[in-house]
């Protein structure tokens, strides 16, 4: 069931506490993940989150920056702080206290609350962070062939992507966002 509201609502908030001299010490930033599951009917098995951050960003700044600063982490690229990652389903709502009363009267329960669908993931991460690795290229490879496969048309607007869009384009994109995954 889990898996299931990731799968349908991908786009997470990883947030993290990374001590940083130059950037917040928690942050938060919305990105689209996959999850890996090798194993579908083993229900106990929690699966891996795979996810893309700009190197632009401040949080992923701050994950390298703690990433070189711990001399057991520069090879391995896994970070000894947890990441939380959060995932909310799109419909939610208010549920008034009267719903007790008229449902169930004798419950005595009569507080407001709210209904929603959300899962929690925490671990510690991999980071990918040497643009020249061979492994960092092929995990940013798989990440976007496989977002890319999840959606039948780009969402970045009604018309056909332009030239500096196209994987064939000649022209350099080097400094263009990369592209989306939804």
């Amino acid at each position: 069931m889990l898996r299931q509201l990731i799968r349908d609502n991908p786009l997470g908030i990883p947030t993290t506490a990374m001590p940083s001299k130059t950037y917040p010490l928690i942050q938060s930033t919305h990105i689209p993940f996959l999850l890996d599951v090798s194993d579908e009917d083993d229900e106990t098995e929690l699966g891996v989150l795979r996810g893309h951050l700009s190197r632009h960003n401040p949080q992923i700044k701050a994950m390298m920056d703690t990433l070189q600063a711990e001399p057991d982490t520069t090879t391995t690229g896994v970070l000894e702080q947890g990441v939380t990652v959060l995932f909310n389903s799109p419909v939610h709502h208010y549920v008034t206290p009267r719903l007790y009363t008229e449902t169930d009267p004798s419950s005595g329960k009569v507080v407001p609350t709210w209904n929603y669908a959300a899962a929690q993931a925490y671990r510690r991460a991999r980071v990918f962070y040497d643009a020249k690795s061979d492994e960092s290229a092929a995990f940013l490879s798989r990440q976007i062939d496989d977002c890319s496969g999840t959606r039948s048309a780009p969402s970045w607007g009604t018309r056909a992507p332009t030239a500096a869009y196209s994987a064939d384009s000649e022209e350099d994109c080097s400094a263009w966002p990369s592209r989306p995954c939804f």
